[in-house]
């Protein structure tokens, strides 16, 4: 109930826009974002579209204030509204691309020969260490993110959805948006802006019983099948080696009287 009082005694007062300071004579529709309280509550549409194009890859998935991920609509626009995106990379930002595309392929591949029997385990346990450290970090997987909602810039609208309290599931949204959405394609991409969601929620909340089962339990029980899986394929490898064996000496001594014949032939003919 005190976030709700909270809420209305924002909404009563004047608005003032967080990144401009401008009030309702601007003309431009309000938003709340994000659960930022007090100055910071509300934000031009204008406004929060320019900084967005302008932010960081982190900032554009989540309030860096709050830390609360914001929430989009993707809607599909016409044919005709179709674009080439733009999409703004250095050479060595294409340079990181390759590399990142390099490593994942190596370990991939270096996975693929774990179960094959071609590596070990434990090599691969801190190939995938050092690569989820270094090669695909959270930093990385935010430039990924960012990367990929500007590619889908040039056949989607991205709109923001103002924020609405948890626990009243039931109000009405808090700032009026002006503008209604012409486009009948509306799909449900939110999924694009929830990729740091879970790190986010493990990096503030301790463990329960149920992420302590995903987050440790399970992997072991995984690398426990992997590791049974793999003595199996080699000792099917080794059945297979020596069966192969097993037939070569079978036909050499099978061969061997037919040698010794020719062989005696040959001198008798001398």
């Amino acid at each position: 109930m005190g976030l709700v009082m909270s809420v209305l005694s924002v909404v009563n007062e004047d608005k003032v826009c967080k990144f401009c300071y401008g009030d309702d004579s601007s003309g431009s529709s309000w938003l709340h974002p994000c659960r930022c309280i007090g100055t910071l509550y509300w934000v031009h549409e204008s406004c929060f579209d320019l900084w967005m194009s302008r932010a960081s890859a982190q900032q554009q998935i989540q309030c860096q204030t709050c830390r609360y991920v914001y929430q989009k609509n993707w809607v599909l626009k016409s044919l005709s509204e179709w674009s080439v995106p733009e999409i703004k990379m250095s050479a060595w930002q294409f340079m990181e691309c390759f590399l990142d595309a390099y490593s994942t392929y190596k370990f991939i591949r270096g996975f693929i020969w774990m179960m094959e029997g071609r590596r070990s385990i434990f090599f691969q346990l801190v190939h995938l260490f050092f690569w989820r450290t270094f090669i695909m970090s959270d930093r990385r997987i935010s430039y990924y993110t960012a990367l990929g909602r500007a590619m889908l810039s040039g056949f989607f609208d991205v709109h923001i959805v103002d924020y609405l309290p948890e626990n009243e599931s039931d109000m009405v949204k808090i700032s009026e948006r002006g503008t209604k959405i012409q486009n009948l394609f509306v799909f449900d991409m939110s999924f694009l802006d929830h990729v740091f969601e879970f790190w986010e929620l493990a990096k503030a909340q301790p463990y329960d019983v149920t992420q302590y089962i995903v987050g440790i339990v399970v992997p072991l029980i995984v690398v426990a099948f992997m590791f049974n899986w793999r003595i199996k394929q080699s000792l099917k490898k080794h059945k297979k080696l020596r069966r192969q064996r097993e037939k070569l000496l079978k036909k050499l001594q099978d061969g061997r009287p037919e040698a010794e014949a020719l062989e005696n032939l040959t001198e008798y003919d001398n």
